[in-house]
């Protein structure tokens, strides 16, 4: 898998605002012409699966109070091709919902 098309892919899913939690298939699409509409279906599928991933061990880190180290180790081991920007997004975002749901 071509790691930009991946973490462009990513960054959509993870978007704010006008685009939020929608899905990314037809904006990937428009921004890589040549990738299919499988292609299209599975990066959707994947980025919302790597997400949800990252979101429970941030919300892991949140809850045991610690450095989230080896929650960053997790994500990173199981997901090798995310970027830092893409990974700094999840950390902030789940950070948020981890305060949100556990106060």
């Amino acid at each position: 898998m071509d790691a930009n098309i991946f973490n462009a892919a990513l960054e959509m899913t993870l978007e704010w605002g006008e685009n939020f939690h929608k899905p990314i298939q037809e904006r990937i699409r428009r921004a890589y012409p040549a990738l299919t509409e499988a292609e299209a279906d599975t990066l959707d599928s994947l980025c919302r699966e790597i997400m949800y991933y990252a979101f429970e061990q941030i919300e892991h880190s949140y809850t045991e109070k610690n450095s989230g180290q080896q929650e960053t180790a997790a994500i990173k081991a199981k997901y090798p091709l995310i970027n830092e920007q893409n990974m700094a997004s999840m950390w902030s975002q789940g950070q948020y919902y981890a305060w949100h749901d556990n106060g």
